[in-house]
């Protein structure tokens, strides 16, 4: 664990979740979600390495408030800085049941000031149960992605998205079904937006693995694929390389791939991509 709760200043113990980490090497931040005597607050630790953390002593940075949309848990967050600003999504339950709510601060350390709900979840929307979860990113035109796991009477947990012009309180659901759905209960987006693709890591409760999938527009995406996965001996589970973008043209230079259990491929499967594997070493 990069996280030891020893001496930590929540006091239930395995309640750190969903990190959230902003920044560039030497200078990370992780926002996380713990809890003390059951109830989650958002938290803040510093590191240089991305191995190694400490927990800001003045945390926690945002806990619930009394008789409001939070006064139950804050847990999730995502964070983004723009014009100086740090701005926080974050889960909440309370009040108006469990929804995504918003939040500023000059500096991301303290005096966050709750701006209020961002989405509340209303009949008739496929995610009218709950939303949680949410993962904000800048698309190549300025406009903001709020992507976000929900729930509702014809869904299981499902992720779907909504989009603003200023990612403030008003956001646009992106179509009335989810963007990605199945039978086990899919929750947890990460999303980036790079190289003109918005790219996705989600978890599946149902296998317990994390899922990779990519778009262009950020609604119609590729067939997600475990990327990493919890397994057993005797079992057999992926390999270290996957490549499933068939039309891709990848190299590998000078890797050591090791420990590799797929039952097809162990170190390397490519499928029909064109693959150049130049000085590696692959074994078990």
């Amino acid at each position: 664990p990069v996280l030891p709760n020893q001496n930590a200043p929540w006091n239930d113990p395995a309640s750190e979740r969903s990190p959230f980490v902003l920044g560039a090497t030497g200078a990370f931040t992780m926002y996380f979600e713990a809890a003390t005597d059951g109830v989650r607050s958002l938290y803040r630790a510093t590191g240089a390495d991305g191995t190694a953390w400490t927990v800001d002593p003045a945390t926690p940075i945002l806990t619930p408030t009394a008789n409001s949309y939070d006064e139950n848990f804050v847990g999730h967050g995502s964070v983004l800085v723009e014009n100086g600003v740090h701005r926080l999504w974050y889960h909440a339950g309370g009040n108006q049941g469990y929804v995504i709510a918003y939040a500023e601060s000059d500096d991301g350390v303290a005096d966050w000031d709750k701006i209020g709900t961002a989405v509340v979840p209303q009949p008739g929307d496929w995610y009218e149960w709950a939303v949680w979860g949410p993962s904000i990113v800048v698309d190549g035109s300025g406009d903001h992605w709020l992507f976000f796991s929900g729930v509702g009477p014809a869904y299981p947990p499902s992720i779907g998205a909504f989009t603003s012009d200023d990612g403030g309180q008003t956001w646009t659901a992106v179509g009335s079904q989810p963007l990605i759905t199945g039978g086990n209960q899919l929750a947890d987006p990460h999303v980036i937006y790079e190289g003109g693709l918005f790219k996705m890591w989600f978890s599946n409760n149902g296998d317990g693995a994390i899922y990779y999938t990519q778009s262009a527009d950020g609604q119609a995406w590729a067939d997600p694929q475990a990327v990493f996965y919890p397994g057993n001996l005797g079992t057999f589970g992926l390999p270290v390389v996957d490549i499933f973008n068939h039309d891709a043209e990848v190299v590998l230079d000078g890797l050591t791939i090791t420990n590799g259990y797929g039952e097809e491929a162990g170190g390397v499967r490519a499928g029909d991509a064109t693959l150049a594997i130049r000085n590696c070493l692959i074994h078990h």
